[in-house]
């Protein structure tokens, strides 16, 4: 008797919580609020993002998806320059995470109905959650639909949970911050300036190929890890079928290119066929701002092979 009396009592303490919770986690947050949360992480580009997708009605044609690589590596300006019936953009998100680009990738398709696109590969896969994809994901995706196996499961959860605490803050007390969207950049790329030194590039360079030597692809672990990538490729590529647009991946390693292809191609030809760019642009030292990342004159020299490639698909 005392005992149903204890879970009669639990039971009314705990339940009201609950509701609480499932109706905070329920709320569809607008879509300014959630990019703007984000402006003050990769100088602002979910901002420049935000007005491309949601508030600008010019044509999007093309869009490159990826990390900072990206970010620096493609000149959507110059490829839209040069090829002026093909508006190009670079909607790159600082960091890894397949999940993003996914959310990213959807909005694009719903919005601007693109026909092609990029995302990014390197010498091998990133398995983990962007830490950016709670604050733009939709809440069905996070608290319903995610994929279980993310070694950010719950850190996404919580993330976006505070994150509809804090949109319900600004609802109740108000928000007197302003965004000045109509001062944001008119391009994604990111100007990098500068030329790392030959010793610097050569010494990571070394230490790149050590990683490299000891990857396995094939372990049980690592297959375990990339069914992460491969639940969000999955959706990228029925998405992409559904809406007649056509997918690549672009191969962007660190300077030297020791792997010259992905150490998980095998993976990848799954998806989407790659596009590598020539060594005579990944093993000249004058492209690179740092071992990761080209300068502008790298950048510039890759965005124009890339157009001389896509002449001939």
């Amino acid at each position: 008797m005392e005992r149903k009396l204890y879970y009669k009592k639990l039971i009314v303490f705990v339940l009201p919580w609950l509701l609480i919770i499932g109706g905070i986690c329920s709320i569809s947050l607008p879509a300014e609020f959630q990019y703007t949360y984000l402006k003050d992480n990769c100088s602002s580009q979910s901002l420049w993002i935000y007005k491309r997708l949601f508030l600008d009605t010019a044509k999007i044609d093309r869009i490159f998806f990826g990390s900072s690589h990206v970010l620096r590596g493609i000149n959507d300006s110059l490829m839209t320059v040069s090829e002026k019936n093909k508006v190009t953009v670079n909607f790159a998100y600082c960091r890894f995470g397949r999940d993003i680009q996914y959310e990213l990738f959807r909005q694009s398709l719903f919005h601007k109905k693109i026909k092609l696109a990029f995302f990014e590969i390197t010498e091998t896969e990133s398995s983990y959650s962007h830490p950016d994809y709670p604050f733009l994901a939709q809440g069905s995706d996070i608290f319903i639909l995610s994929f279980i196996y993310n070694q950010d499961f719950y850190k996404n959860r919580c993330d976006a949970f505070l994150l509809r605490l804090i949109y319900l803050r600004t609802k109740i007390y108000g928000d007197n911050t302003s965004t000045p969207l109509n001062s944001l950049k008119s391009h994604g790329f990111i100007n990098a300036f500068g030329k790392a030194s030959a010793a610097f590039l050569n010494s990571q360079k070394e230490e790149k190929l050590k990683d490299l030597k000891t990857y396995n692809a094939q372990t049980t672990a690592r297959k375990t890890e990339l069914s992460f990538s491969n639940y969000y490729l999955t959706k990228i590529k029925e998405l992409a079928s559904k809406n007649n647009c056509k997918v690549y991946f672009i191969y962007l390693p660190a300077y030297g290119n020791e792997a010259k292809n992905s150490l998980d191609s095998a993976f990848y030809n799954h998806y989407f066929k790659t596009l590598i760019p020539p060594d005579s642009i990944l093993n000249n030292q004058a492209n690179w701002q740092d071992e990761a990342h080209f300068n502008n004159e790298g950048a510039e020299k890759l965005t124009k092979w890339l157009i001389e490639i896509l002449k001939k698909e």
